[in-house]
């Protein structure tokens, strides 16, 4: 019977492994960005709250209805 080859997700021993703490330090890095971006989408996210979208919508057809009288 053949065995499977054992396959492993580790880092081979030549690559290196970037720490938590660099991840980290990379990603705080970025982070002034971050916050500007999440400020931004914040103002226009309350922006399109103050647009009165009920007014852009369709104005409602008036309905006409006529009969006649039968002449006597």
């Amino acid at each position: 019977m053949e065995q499977e080859p054992i396959t492993t997700s580790a880092p081979k021993a030549w690559e290196r492994e970037d720490s938590f703490h660099e991840s980290f330090y990379e990603w705080m890095d970025r982070s002034p960005w971050v916050a500007i971006s999440a400020g931004l989408h914040f103002v226009a996210y309350f922006l399109l709250l103050a647009i009165p979208w009920h007014m852009f919508g369709r104005v409602k057809e008036k309905e006409i209805t006529a009969s006649f009288l039968p002449e006597v």
